[in-house]
């Protein structure tokens, strides 16, 4: 699990790594990057989460998801939580 020091950093570079895992390149995506490119779909995301659980150890719910705008929004919800 990565610790988040509340700085976001952390929390990219995490999310990065799952992104990758999904087959997705984060060089693609920065903190204006909408959610739905990001992610991808629905599936996508519901992996990001768990991942973002196993590895930073905060719960994302699907209302989360759906309702962060952007990439960097989903970074500042998770250090917020973290």
């Amino acid at each position: 699990m990565i610790t988040v020091r509340h700085e976001a950093c952390w929390t990219r570079e995490a999310i990065a790594e799952i992104v990758v895992a999904l087959g997705r390149s984060p060089a693609n995506i920065d903190d204006e990057t909408p959610m739905p490119e990001a992610l991808g779909d629905s599936l996508d995301a519901i992996e990001v989460a768990l991942g973002v659980e196993r590895r930073i150890g905060v719960t994302l719910s699907d209302d989360d998801l759906s309702h962060v705008p952007t990439f960097g929004a989903l970074v500042d919800l998770i250090a917020e939580r973290a």
